[in-house]
């Protein structure tokens, strides 16, 4: 063989070699994304872990005596837990005594807490709040606005 015919049946050799990768290549990445999606993960290759879900059967003006829901629910496809309940603790609470990152109840404890009495990071208490950044009728914190504000930047309104 010369030159010219023995690089033609070589280089075609090696691109034939090329696609059967690239295919081996695609068929492997498929069989990893139906892998991880099947074991909970995300397309993303990241795992989601399954979050908690408690309720009490005992109910008031119905809604539950407690409530817990924290982290992702994979069957829902919801990715923050929503506690609703007269005790509720979650990603989101809602509740007569709330506590989580975002709280909003009688009494709320959190992150960012909104309610009668709040306490948190950043918290709105219609009667009192403490924390970070607070707003309230009487209000406690590094910068606090109210009636009767303390704190290191008390901002008094009315």
């Amino acid at each position: 063989l010369n030159l010219e015919a023995w690089k033609t049946v070589n280089m075609g050799q090696h691109r034939n070699d090329k696609k059967d990768l690239r295919a081996e290549v695609r068929e492997l990445k498929d069989k990893v994304e139906e892998l991880s999606e099947s074991a909970g993960g995300s397309k993303k290759g990241r795992r989601r872990r399954a979050g908690i879900r408690r309720e009490s059967t005992v109910k008031f003006f119905g809604m539950p005596l407690y409530a817990i829901a924290m982290g992702a629910n994979i069957e829902t496809g919801e990715i923050m837990g929503h506690a609703k309940g007269i005790l509720a603790v979650g990603n989101l609470a809602t509740g007569v005594i709330a506590i989580g990152g975002m709280a909003r109840g009688v009494i709320a404890i959190g992150g960012f807490a909104m309610g009668l009495f709040a306490v948190g990071g950043c918290s709105v208490g219609l009667i009192a709040g403490v924390g970070g950044i607070t707003a309230g009728y009487w209000s406690a914190g590094g910068i606090a606005c109210g009636v009767h504000p303390i704190g290191g930047i008390p901002i008094k309104i009315g």
